[in-house]
Protein backbone atom coordinates (compact mmCIF):
# COMPACT_ATOMS: atom_id res chain seq x y z
CA UNK A 1 0.00 0.00 0.00
CA UNK A 2 0.80 3.83 0.50
CA UNK A 3 3.09 3.17 3.32
CA UNK A 4 5.20 0.11 1.56
CA UNK A 5 5.47 2.78 -1.30
CA UNK A 6 6.77 5.50 0.82
CA UNK A 7 9.28 3.39 1.88
CA UNK A 8 10.44 2.07 -1.23
CA UNK A 9 11.52 5.38 -2.24
CA UNK A 10 13.11 6.14 1.42
CA UNK A 11 14.58 3.42 2.23
CA UNK A 12 18.54 2.06 0.99
CA UNK A 13 18.20 -1.34 -0.37
CA UNK A 14 20.99 -2.54 1.87
CA UNK A 15 18.57 -1.71 4.71
CA UNK A 16 15.74 -4.23 6.26
CA UNK A 17 12.41 -2.53 6.94
CA UNK A 18 10.95 -4.24 10.45
CA UNK A 19 7.11 -4.55 10.21
CA UNK A 20 5.11 -5.11 13.48
CA UNK A 21 1.33 -5.87 12.93
CA UNK A 22 -1.05 -8.19 13.96
CA UNK A 23 -0.71 -11.81 13.02
CA UNK A 24 -2.96 -11.59 10.38
CA UNK A 25 -1.39 -9.04 8.68
CA UNK A 26 2.09 -10.27 8.51
CA UNK A 27 1.89 -11.85 4.73
CA UNK A 28 0.56 -9.42 3.10
CA UNK A 29 2.62 -6.92 4.32
CA UNK A 30 5.47 -9.14 3.49
CA UNK A 31 4.30 -9.83 0.11
CA UNK A 32 3.64 -5.91 -0.65
CA UNK A 33 7.15 -5.22 0.44
CA UNK A 34 8.90 -7.41 -1.08
CA UNK A 35 7.20 -6.71 -4.44
CA UNK A 36 8.81 -3.08 -4.12
CA UNK A 37 12.15 -4.39 -3.74
CA UNK A 38 12.45 -4.12 0.20
CA UNK A 39 13.84 -6.73 2.58
CA UNK A 40 11.50 -7.25 5.37
CA UNK A 41 11.55 -8.95 8.49
CA UNK A 42 8.13 -9.23 10.39
CA UNK A 43 6.92 -9.63 13.85
CA UNK A 44 3.40 -10.54 15.32
CA UNK A 45 2.67 -7.74 17.99
CA UNK A 46 0.18 -8.75 20.85
CA UNK A 47 -3.59 -7.48 19.52
CA UNK A 48 -5.72 -5.79 22.63
CA UNK A 49 -7.69 -8.18 24.42
CA UNK A 50 -10.62 -6.42 22.61
CA UNK A 51 -9.47 -7.38 18.95
CA UNK A 52 -8.63 -10.55 19.95
CA UNK A 53 -12.46 -12.03 19.84
CA UNK A 54 -12.27 -10.63 16.47
CA UNK A 55 -9.19 -12.72 14.99
CA UNK A 56 -11.41 -14.81 13.14
CA UNK A 57 -13.08 -12.24 11.24
CA UNK A 58 -10.05 -10.44 10.84
CA UNK A 59 -8.36 -13.36 8.94
CA UNK A 60 -10.66 -14.29 7.01
CA UNK A 61 -10.90 -10.67 5.30
CA UNK A 62 -7.40 -10.87 4.85
CA UNK A 63 -7.42 -13.62 2.64
CA UNK A 64 -8.76 -12.32 -0.72
CA UNK A 65 -6.64 -8.93 0.26
CA UNK A 66 -3.52 -11.24 0.27
CA UNK A 67 -4.80 -12.61 -3.10
CA UNK A 68 -5.52 -9.28 -4.50
CA UNK A 69 -2.24 -7.92 -3.75
CA UNK A 70 -0.55 -11.48 -4.79
CA UNK A 71 -2.42 -10.79 -7.81
CA UNK A 72 -0.67 -6.95 -8.27
CA UNK A 73 2.38 -8.28 -7.97
CA UNK A 74 2.40 -11.22 -11.23
CA UNK A 75 1.24 -7.89 -13.16
CA UNK A 76 4.01 -6.41 -12.79
CA UNK A 77 6.15 -6.22 -15.66
CA UNK A 78 9.25 -8.01 -14.94
CA UNK A 79 8.44 -8.52 -11.00
CA UNK A 80 8.81 -12.06 -9.62
CA UNK A 81 6.87 -12.62 -6.87
CA UNK A 82 9.24 -12.99 -3.85
CA UNK A 83 7.14 -14.47 -0.69
CA UNK A 84 8.40 -16.82 1.02
CA UNK A 85 7.21 -17.84 5.15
Amino acid sequence: GATVGWLARHVGAEERVLAVSEFYHLPRIRLAAEAAGLSVFTVPARPAHWQRAWAPANVLREIPAFWLYYGRSLLRVGATPRFHA
